[in-house]
């Protein structure tokens, strides 16, 4: 009798290693093929970088993200937003103003760049660098068909103007323009707005300008300086 229950405890023993055995081992398969199934690897972690409107200029792509609030009308800074250099390891997350700066081993050409949103929406457009700062501001949430604003603003003598500050009617949208005055707005909402630009030490402008047709405007300004 004694013998029976001894080999039925051994029975009842190995059935017990047998269930956890398969259990870790179901575990580890659902786990490795969870990893794998699309075939994708995992994306490169963010790197932080302060914005900063100095520098050497050198294939540098700064601006600003922005969500657009249909409610108020008005664009507000998008902070964690992560901008991305397709086929590198590029990438910045916005800071709490939705400024951002990208700056490295930036391929010369054009290259894709994405904007991705906290939420996981993407925007991407083609950038072309070519040893020059880029000035790009991004405004996510506009429903309303792709349109982008382009231009350079110079002194009267042709040389581009940094930093001059580009804004757009009283939505909230402003951007600088980079080293060779040259300032890109991707997906402003499609209406008529008054543009103001304005830089210490030159003579401020405004006008209307219409976003809601075709899919890019784009504009050359030359700024006065004061008397």
């Amino acid at each position: 009798m004694e013998r029976r229950l001894l080999i039925f405890a051994l029975a009842l023993m190995a059935t017990f290693f047998l269930i956890i055995s398969c259990g870790g081992g179901g575990d580890n398969s659902s786990s490795s093929g969870s990893g794998s199934s699309d075939g994708s690897n995992p994306p490169p972690p963010p790197v932080t970088q302060p914005y900063n409107s100095g520098g050497s200029g050198q294939n540098r792509l700064l601006g600003t993200v922005y969500m657009w609030c249909e409610q108020s009308q008005k664009a507000l800074p998008q902070p964690n937003a992560q901008v991305s250099v397709d086929g590198t390891n590029l990438c910045v997350i916005t800071d709490g103003n939705g400024n951002y700066c990208l700056e490295g081993n930036t391929p010369t050409g054009q290259v894709t760049v994405r904007v991705t949103e906290p939420g996981g929406k993407v925007l991407s457009r083609p950038l072309v660098f070519d040893g020059s700062e880029v000035s790009w501001c991004v405004v996510l949430g506009v429903n309303a068909p792709f349109f982008d604003f382009e231009g350079i603003i110079s002194e009267t003598n042709g040389q581009g103007l940094e930093g001059v500050r580009v804004s757009i009617g009283d939505t909230g949208i402003v951007t600088y323009t980079s080293k060779g005055g040259q300032f890109l707005i991707s997906r402003p909402p499609n209406d008529m707005f008054l543009v103001r630009i304005e830089k210490a030490g030159y003579i401020t402008q405004e006008q209307e300008l219409d976003f809601r047709y075709g899919n890019r405007l784009t504009w050359t300004l030359i700024l006065d300086k004061l008397p």
